[in-house]
């Protein structure tokens, strides 16, 4: 039997984290969250998701802090990161990828366009859950 894929889902706005929950639960996903990069870290470190979803903005220490750590440590520096933000300069998206990120989503997000790029990341060796 195949894993069910894990998603870190990190936002520092708890209306990001319910509905990207939401989506993502309701799609048969397994869903992490956490509302800051410390948080994020420890929780990809213990957990080890099949794929992250990462806001750039939030206090003490941004996404693009957060995915650098990620992709430095043994544990998570392979797992897909998708940044979602509200930033939509070509530089943002353009840091983003040097960092390491699979993909960039802007928000406002649709639900299809968020499972379309999870399921884009998520390893085809794993289950794929189904579509509501």
């Amino acid at each position: 039997m195949k894993d069910v894929p894990i998603i870190l889902v990190v936002d520092d706005e708890s209306v990001n984290l319910t509905i990207l929950s939401w989506i993502l639960d309701e799609a048969g996903f397994d869903v992490l969250t956490a509302s800051s990069g410390p948080e994020a870290r420890e929780l990809a470190a213990k957990r080890q998701p099949t794929l992250i979803l990462l806001d750039i903005l939030m206090p003490g220490e941004d996404g693009y802090s957060v995915c650098r750590s990620l992709k430095q440590a043994a544990a998570t520096q392979n797992t897909p990161v998708i940044f979602i933000s509200g930033l939509s300069g070509e530089a943002d998206k353009a840091r983003a990828m040097t960092l390491g990120a699979a993909d960039f989503i802007m928000k406002p997000f649709s639900r299809q366009e968020i499972l379309e790029r999870v399921r884009l990341h998520v390893p085809s060796s794993m289950a794929m859950p189904h579509t509501p």
